[in-house]
């Protein structure tokens, strides 16, 4: 119960800082377009930052099988994910079935759902969480990227591109969090430390995440009509799949493993990747759907409703 009233509360105060920037948008303080640059910089540096000081800690040999069972258990779980995607949402007739399989399978767990696991479980889930980025971002640069681009032929916006599987490997491993990933192991498993001085940088960057994280949702949010979406069906179903479904399913098939005989905090690690499959819509969602000619309106749409609904959703599931 009491860590049930921690993520109320994370959640709360997440929402509060998206309010700032959604009023901000409001008052044409700041621009809408302004997300593009914030998300540049989560994407390219601050991500990277949070994995690279995730994995600055003492190796422990049972912490590295962790964390191993970590990267294996978020893959199987996308997986499975990506499977309930292509039997709920039809095909026939939805020029947006690419975005709505992306807001399904992607949740948002570079954005809400290390800063929630950093005030929940503190660095020890931020480290089993940060298994669950990089399969969150292998899946992003080959299946999620793939969808988005089918929907950008169907809707005409692009012409013929190149998906063969060459070229989908190389956008899978060569990308920021894939390369600060590789980095990170390297460094955790050969106990090389940071010189202080670029320390102090990554751990700045990786202090920001939170909020900046959430001042781009929010700025997301203020480009939304809101009355609407709470009454659009279609995107009610997808928030349900994304909020619910999927981390339901989750908690289901973790509760099976047993994991404790070979892991001490077996209970963190499944909590931190509860708390990743938990969270909603990736903010991903609206802006990639744009950059690859997908819907990028409806895309935001998704990402506003699964967003203000977890607000209820996720103290909820992390009580279960």
């Amino acid at each position: 119960m009491e860590s049930t009233i921690i993520v109320l509360k994370q959640v709360i105060s997440m929402c509060l800082m998206a309010a700032i920037s959604y009023i901000l948008v409001e008052k044409n303080k700041i621009s809408p377009q302004a997300t593009k640059s914030f998300s540049g910089i989560l994407l390219y540096v601050v991500t990277p930052c949070v994995i690279l000081s995730s994995m600055q800690r003492p190796f422990i040999a049972e912490e590295a099988w962790g964390l191993g069972a970590a990267l294996l258990l978020s893959l199987v779980l996308q997986l499975v994910f990506i499977g309930l995607a292509h039997l709920i949402i039809p095909k026939k007739n939805n020029l947006n079935i690419g975005v709505e399989r992306f807001a399904m399978v992607m949740s948002n767990t570079g954005y809400i759902g290390i800063p929630m696991a950093q005030a929940v479980l503190g660095p020890d889930g931020v480290f089993f969480i940060s298994a669950n980025i990089i399969v969150f971002n292998l899946i992003l640069f080959s299946y999620a990227r793939l969808q988005l681009l089918r929907d950008g032929i169907r809707h005409g916006k692009l012409a013929e591109v190149d998906l063969s599987l060459r070229k989908q490997i190389r956008h899978c491993l060569i990308n920021p969090a894939s390369i600060s990933a590789a980095v990170g192991f390297i460094l955790y498993f050969l106990q090389i430390s940071l010189p202080s001085v670029l320390m102090t940088v990554v751990d700045s960057f990786y202090s920001i995440n939170t909020a900046l994280s959430m001042i781009v949702v929010g700025i997301l949010l203020a480009q939304t009509e809101l009355k609407p979406i709470f009454l659009n069906t279609r995107l009610l179903r997808i928030t349900f799949c994304r909020n619910i479904l999927c981390p339901l399913v989750a908690i289901l098939l973790l509760a099976v493993l047993d994991l404790s005989p070979f892991l001490a905090n077996a209970q963190v690690l499944k909590s931190a990747l509860v708390i990743g499959m938990a969270a909603p819509c990736a903010v991903a969602t609206a802006f990639m759907a744009d950059l690859f000619g997908a819907d990028g309106f409806y895309g935001s749409q998704l990402v506003a409703n699964s967003t203000i609904y977890c607000i209820v959703t996720m103290p909820l599931l992390y009580f279960i």
